[in-house]
């Protein structure tokens, strides 16, 4: 393989964008200027925690099994 494949399935930061939306969304629904966004959104990326970023990667060998078990195609990531 000269190139890997792309898979959403395998980008770890689309999960984290992910977490930080829901939870500016639970946390911050009248944030609704772009530095209360701003300020916001720092506020709550700082806060996610260690373990599931850990998780996330924990998870990465199972990711790529299925991703490869998919030929490419959507997994259940």
């Amino acid at each position: 393989m000269d190139w890997p494949g792309y898979s959403a399935d395998l980008n770890i930061i689309e999960h984290c964008w992910t977490y930080l939306k829901r939870k500016l969304r639970q946390n911050h629904p009248f944030a609704s200027t772009p530095d209360k966004i701003w300020d916001a959104a720092q506020k709550e990326w700082a806060e996610i925690p260690l373990s599931f970023i850990r998780t996330l990667y924990g998870s990465m060998e199972r990711r790529v099994e299925a991703v490869h078990n998919a030929k490419g195609w959507q997994t259940p990531y």
